[in-house]
């Protein structure tokens, strides 16, 4: 199965490289006037219909591999959904899942055309070099235009990523204290924090997204606010993320559930009734917390041992929201699927 999804996969991607060379040696041989225009308008339909069709068969090829390996998609806890895979695909399987939970089939054709569309224009000049020094015959264009629409299409690569706007509606605190991180109009930086109830730090990590396609990250061990009268220091250092990593978490940051999360508040944790609270937390419970932040404005969510209080039968717990909360905590990997 999987081999026969690689191959469907080659042929898709070499169609979309060999399809701008067919158009223009076609339009050629034809000897029609405005030659660029009908290559232009062709060429962009076709290659853009094959990159939605890269696009969605991506999806649909994993979601396949996933059903043959044994995934169960109508699982409503990790055990069910892996019960019927095998241990030997077990890590390939999780991979596969990761790659449905991010950003949606049509965003990242969009990327990639986004990415793919210069390739248009250089064929266009490669083939009109080609026919003039052996043929000394090349449609002329207007060099200007042409010149736009390379630089407008550089621009796209050159500014790197499309940054979502986030739903945020609360000012950044001031006793927020980034580390040195500056973010520009539009940029996003997410903060994941945990914290032992025993120790006196907590642990943070900063990814911070520029739309200079670049992501920055940033581990710190921060004293706890409550104990800042004993004097503790911050340490902390960068990171190096590799081009894997990159994508994996501007996966996150546009995945489905990211945003959709982001439609929820800290309050809807809670459902307000007469029951008392019956939830036993261990005497050093451990708090994960995600903040996100862009043009001035956060939001942030935090919850106290969410799988353990996820078992619990204490009714005042939403539970689809903490459900919903704990998947968000293991894209971002805070939690271990």
């Amino acid at each position: 199965m999987e081999i026969a999804a690689k191959i469907i996969t080659f042929i898709l991607l070499l169609s979309l490289v060999v399809s701008p060379i067919l158009i223009i040696n076609r339009l050629f041989k034809l000897n029609l006037n405005n030659k660029f225009i009908i290559y232009l308008i062709s060429g962009i339909i076709i290659t853009a219909f094959l990159t939605l069709t890269i696009g969605w068969w991506s999806t649909f090829s994993n979601k396949i591999l996933l059903s043959h390996y044994g995934y169960n998609f109508n699982a409503m806890n990790d055990v069910e959904r892996f019960e019927n895979v095998g241990l030997e695909n077990l890590d390939r399987v999780k991979q596969l899942e990761i790659n449905i939970l991010g950003i949606g089939w049509p965003l990242k054709a969009y990327t990639v055309y986004t990415i793919y569309s210069p390739y248009l224009i250089i064929v266009y000049l490669a083939t009109c070099y080609y026919k003039k020094t052996k043929n000394s015959f090349c449609i002329r264009i207007n060099m200007k235009k042409l010149l736009l629409i390379i630089i407008c299409n550089l621009s796209n690569i050159v500014t790197g990523q499309n940054l979502p706007q986030l739903k945020l509606q609360d000012p950044i605190g001031k006793e927020l204290d980034l580390p040195g991180i500056i973010l520009n109009k539009d940029e996003i930086c997410v903060i994941l924090t945990t914290n032992q109830g025993f120790t006196a730090y907590d642990e943070k990590t900063y990814y911070t997204f520029k739309k200079n396609g670049k992501i920055e990250a940033y581990e710190e061990m921060a004293p706890k606010s409550n104990l800042k009268y004993l004097d503790l220091k911050k340490s902390g250092e960068k990171i190096i993320l590799d081009t894997a990593t990159q994508k994996y978490f501007l996966d996150c940051l546009n995945s489905k559930v990211t945003l959709d999360f982001l439609n929820y508040s800290q309050s809807d944790f809670t459902i307000e009734n007469n029951e008392p609270v019956t939830t036993l937390l261990k005497s050093h419970p451990k708090k994960y917390e995600i903040t996100f932040l862009q043009n001035n404005n956060s939001k942030s969510y935090f919850f106290y041992e969410p799988r353990q209080q996820f078992r619990d039968t204490n009714s005042r717990i939403n539970k689809i929201i903490l459900e919903k909360f704990i998947k968000l905590l293991e894209l971002w990997q805070m939690l271990k699927t």
